[in-house]
């Protein structure tokens, strides 16, 4: 269970000096992962990673969070003014997210779905 948040997880660790839960902004990259149920990613153990809510990342001080909507699609907001640097960094935070969600088979469409898909 959670295989591929543990994958993900592992990559960006090898790509990234990851400092957990710690709004340290010398290091690169810090991040928390939640399901729809408030449980956090290598804190509850009841996480699940097929109930994937959202991740809230920051890089170099700079915030990006990513939502799942459902199977197919997200919503991802990052600054929208950063250095090239940043942009880099973000990019391969996305790239290596994204792979690794695609194989995710989610068994929700979450409340932000609903709002944004049947609510107009």
């Amino acid at each position: 269970m959670n295989e591929n948040i543990m994958a993900m997880v592992a990559e960006l660790e090898s790509n990234f000096p990851i400092k957990w839960e710690q709004h340290d902004k010398i290091k690169d990259l810090h991040f928390k992962i939640y399901d729809d149920r408030g449980y956090k990613f290598g804190i509850d153990k009841e996480f699940n990673e097929k109930r994937f809510d959202y991740m809230r990342f920051y890089y170099k001080g700079e915030k990006g969070e990513i939502y799942t909507l459902d199977e197919t699609e997200c919503i991802v907001r990052i600054p929208d003014k950063m250095s090239w640097e940043e942009f880099r960094g973000i990019g391969a935070i996305l790239s290596i997210t994204s792979k690794y969600m695609n194989s995710i088979k989610f068994n929700k469409m979450s409340e932000l779905a609903r709002v944004w898909k049947y609510d107009k």
